[in-house]
């Protein structure tokens, strides 16, 4: 009998070193936290460079008008509304007059055209959570009889931000 209870105790010991070896193996796992973090976006590109060649007037007509046009791809994650503005890095003079358009993307709403300066013109409002590439740039100048022939460069400034 004595025989069995130490065979029992043995048996007993190993068993509880097995549990214990099991438990050393199940609890050898280990967790952290994964952040993912989402920045604000506000990016629009421009298209390529823009010449607006006037044509030449017919006799008895006062202002020339011609049109040309681009493209604008637009990135925002913004839940609140955002619009995209223009402003020319200098006014032009006298007899010349540049005027923008641009189309919206799908959470937008276009202004329509609007003549450019050096202060900032809204085009667009309203755009919010959007990822809209090659929206149509329309650029119509208008050039009285009075400006010399020459080229007239102006940097245009695009520009998006909370409403």
């Amino acid at each position: 009998m004595l025989h069995r209870v130490g065979t029992f105790l043995l048996c007993l010991l190993v068993a509880s070193g097995a549990l214990h070896e099991l438990r050393a193996q199940a609890t050898g796992t280990d967790q952290h936290t994964v952040t993912i973090r989402v920045r604000q976006i506000n990016v629009l590109s421009v298209g390529n460079e823009v010449t607006v060649a006037m044509k030449e007037a017919q006799a008895g007509e006062d202002a020339n008008t011609q049109t040309a046009s681009s493209t604008v791809s637009v990135t925002t994650n913004s839940t609140s509304p955002q619009k995209i503005s223009a402003a020319l890095d200098a006014d032009y003079s006298d007899g010349m007059v540049l005027r923008a358009k641009l189309d919206a993307p799908d959470s937008g709403a276009s202004i329509g055209f609007q003549t450019l300066s050096a202060q900032e013109t809204d085009l667009v409002t309203g755009v919010t959570a959007t990822a809209a590439s090659n929206l149509r740039l329309t650029y119509e100048a208008s050039v009285s009889p009075q400006v010399e022939p020459n080229s007239y460069p102006r940097r245009v400034t695009y520009t998006i931000l909370e409403e």
